[in-house]
């Protein structure tokens, strides 16, 4: 596993940032599964079924606004409860770019 020291914590294979608080808060969950194959497991769950998750951008090219618009579409074309869309500043989920560079 690819694990990097950054000033804002850990970066885990290059895209997931785990800060203090994440490693300090306690897991709602006691069950630890390890797969054959590479998978994630949160804690979150989504309730209020059904539900518009909003996602929305900071600093990212056109072209990953693009391929994220697409996404969404694409996941949306599934027609399942939770749906996604895309708006221009503080979605529940926030994409952002950020410059993970190595703290020595």
């Amino acid at each position: 596993m690819d694990v990097r020291k950054t000033k804002e914590g850990y970066v885990v294979e290059g895209d997931i940032l785990l800060t203090a608080e994440n490693l300090a808060s306690t897991a709602s969950s006691l069950t630890l599964r390890i797969a054959g194959t590479e998978q994630y497991r949160t804690t979150n769950l989504v309730g209020s079924l059904p539900r518009v998750i909003t996602v929305s951008t900071s600093g990212l090219p056109a072209t990953y606004t693009a391929a994220l618009d697409e996404a969404i579409a694409r996941y949306n074309a599934l027609n399942l409860r939770i749906t996604f869309q895309r708006v221009g500043s503080n979605g529940e989920i926030g994409i952002e770019y950020a410059n993970l560079e190595l703290v020595y």
